[in-house]
């Protein structure tokens, strides 16, 4: 297995992906892309370009002709609230970090962004190939701006897998449930 691994930091407030928008022209069905998720998917896509650029070529070349599927991890560093939300325990608001336990929805913030990063990379091409990942959405402490953190790598063979995802196939295959307590 090729062994690299590439992390951007796009300094730009995470968005999103939004509902299509679907319209009737010339009485055919037409649905297109939301005209904030369009721009924050191209704004992103753009700085991935530029980031990417700034990478050894060497490094770069070896990345574009990775084939097969691939591990990405997002981090969503959202803008915190003036005030406490009310889904935000005492303890947990004082925190420098803390989770961003409200709408939008974790999943679509996730699509946006596997979208953006798909069209900026040459050697990946579709989001379909993103078969393994983790992501986290935080509220950002005072001092550090919104932004979206993206971390690519090949997925490890199967023979090699994160230990998380080995407790999941064993609840495949096994059936029932567990708790740890």
């Amino acid at each position: 297995m090729v062994s690299i691994m590439i992390t951007f930091r796009i300094d730009i407030c995470p968005v999103p992906k939004a509902a299509p928008r679907a319209s009737v022209q010339g009485g055919r069905a037409r649905v297109r892309k939301a005209a904030s998720t369009r721009r924050y998917e191209d704004a992103v896509s753009a700085s991935i370009r530029a980031l990417f650029a700034g990478i050894d070529p060497a490094l770069r070349a070896r990345f574009n002709e990775l084939a097969g599927v691939f591990a990405v991890d997002f981090g969503f560093f959202l803008p915190r609230p003036k005030s406490r939300p009310d889904w935000c325990g005492r303890e947990a608001w004082i925190q420098r970090w803390v989770f961003a336990g409200s709408k939008p929805d974790w999943d679509n913030y996730v699509k946006s962004a596997q979208d953006a990063l798909a069209t900026a990379l040459d050697g990946v091409s579709d989001d379909a190939r993103f078969v393994l990942g983790q992501s986290v959405k935080l509220l950002c402490p005072a001092g550090v701006d919104p932004c979206l953190v993206v971390r690519v790598r090949p997925a490890p063979p199967t023979d090699a897998l994160p230990l998380w995802v080995e407790r999941l196939i064993d609840t495949a295959e096994e059936g029932g449930a567990w708790c740890r307590g």
